[in-house]
């Protein structure tokens, strides 16, 4: 916290936009709460975000454990700032009903389709096995 508001400081001597994107960390499920807190709180802070991976601790596939913590955050911290998730896990992230909050999701997911070194996962659907194959062939398809 200390250093991002020492960032914040000399970013705005310099002069120039800034945005300052705040990643939410913690290594349990009191302290990323606790860290999600003060992000809110702070008007340094412009857009908050949690990892793909962070929240292993949940007991459950990383992927729903973000789901869980995020709306747990946005539930205890009620804000208008937005939130972007740092990268999908799958599909599936695609398809939440994420809090109107979450604004973005980048991924290499697409990238890593359409160039072919892509493995299908274990836990992935036959539904969702079929749209991934479908996803291929039309960017193939539009890149001819």
């Amino acid at each position: 916290i200390l250093m991002l508001k020492e960032f914040a400081r000399t970013t705005k001597k310099r002069g120039g936009t800034y945005k300052i994107n705040a990643v939410v960390c913690g290594s349990d499920r009191y302290e990323i709460l606790k860290c999600f807190g003060k992000y809110v709180s702070m008007p340094e802070v412009d857009v908050i975000s949690f990892s793909r991976r962070g929240q292993l601790f949940f007991n459950q596939w990383h992927d729903k454990a973000r789901e869980a913590i995020v709306k747990e955050c946005l539930s205890k911290y009620p804000t208008n700032k937005p939130v972007h998730l740092l990268g999908a896990n799958s599909i599936r992230d695609y398809y939440y009903d994420w809090p109107r909050q979450v604004r973005s999701i980048d991924s290499k997911l697409f990238a890593t389709i359409v160039l072919g070194k892509w493995n299908v996962e274990r836990r992935v659907t036959e539904e969702e096995k079929k749209l991934y194959i479908e996803l291929i062939k039309n960017v193939k398809r539009h890149m001819k």
